[in-house]
Order: structure tokens, then C-alpha cells, then sequence
């Protein structure tokens, strides 16, 4: 009986610690989800199929929620903030909602990260007249430490298809 109240007591305090560092504003180092350079060439992934409906629809800077935008379809980031991306995907000719996607970074070089697909977005779900796409929106927190300077376009894919969804998004790491 102690001994079941006693670990309910240090799963009690893990979360609140958990809970306390995830809320504190840390470097780009030292967030586990980071941009990493790519094993895909940008050839492959620019000419690979198109499919899909997606988006990129804001980069928002975790220290103080503002956005990033720098004019039309355009975000300019600083390298070493962290900074949460929001929007969805959807492969409306398949009435299909990926489970996670693949977020990729084109220019000079390519980078990558993954990110699961689990937000509510009733507003998707409303525009293409579908109840699948209620969950269709992913919201990821990310660093861009080990990105080059320079200017990239934002891709989406399915893990599980070789097919790419191009947001028309372009950002630049300063």
C-alpha cells in the first residue's frame, strides 16, 4: 500500500517537472525536435509525384507567440529560436488524413523532421465538406540549429507514399 502511494507520488512529481520544463523558453539546442539534413536529394523531392492538399499556414516564435511572417507565403526565422509550425494535410482524392508527415526544408541542402498529425480543424473538415478531415492539422515545435542561412521552400510528405505536397511556403534562416 505505501509502496503504490509512493509511486504515485513520484509519477505526480515527474509530470509536474515535466510539465514546468516543457513551459520554460529553452534555446534551439537544447529542444529534442530539430531540422536535420536530409538523406533525400532536393531533386528527388522536388520532382517527386505531387499529391494531396496541405499547408504551412504559420511560424509562430515560442518565446512570445508572434508571428514570423515576412510577407506573402514567406517566413524569415532567426537560426537558433524555437519557433511551433501549425497547418494540416489531407489527401482529399483518397478521403485519407496521414497519420504523421514528413516536413521538409529544400534549398542549397534538404532537412527534415517528422511530425504527427492528431489537431482538430473543424475549419478543414468544413471547406472540403468531409468529417474525415476533422483531425487533419499538426502543430510542431521545432529548431533550426543545424539548418544552413539561406532561403528554402516547405514541403509535406506521407511517410507511407514516395509523394510530395508543396505548401508554395518559403522561409528563410537567418
Amino acid at each position: 500500500m505505501q509502496l503504490e502511494k509512493n509511486k504515485n507520488i513520484l509519477v505526480f512529481v515527474l509530470s509536474i517537472l515535466v510539465l514546468v520544463s516543457c513551459g520554460s523558453e529553452k534555446s534551439a539546442e537544447s529542444t529534442q525536435f530539430q531540422f536535420v539534413e536530409s538523406k533525400e536529394s532536393r531533386l528527388k523531392i522536388q520532382l517527386a509525384d505531387k499529391y494531396g492538399t496541405c499547408s504551412l499556414e504559420n511560424i509562430l516564435a515560442r518565446s512570445d507567440n508572434s508571428s514570423r511572417r515576412n510577407g506573402t507565403n514567406a517566413y524569415k526565422l532567426e537560426k537558433y529560436k524555437v519557433f511551433k509550425l501549425t497547418g494540416f494535410a489531407i489527401n482529399k482524392d483518397e478521403k485519407k488524413v496521414p497519420k504523421s508527415i514528413i516536413l521538409y526544408l529544400i534549398g542549397n541542402k534538404s532537412y527534415e523532421i517528422n511530425t504527427l498529425i492528431n489537431n482538430e480543424r473543424a475549419d478543414v473538415q468544413d471547406f472540403f465538406k468531409e468529417p474525415l478531415f476533422k483531425f487533419s492539422g499538426y502543430v510542431s515545435e521545432v529548431g533550426f540549429k543545424d539548418v544552413d542561412p539561406g532561403d528554402y521552400e516547405f514541403y509535406l510528405r506521407d511517410p507511407d507514399t514516395i509523394k510530395i505536397c508543396p505548401t508554395f511556403q518559403k522561409i528563410t534562416v537567418e
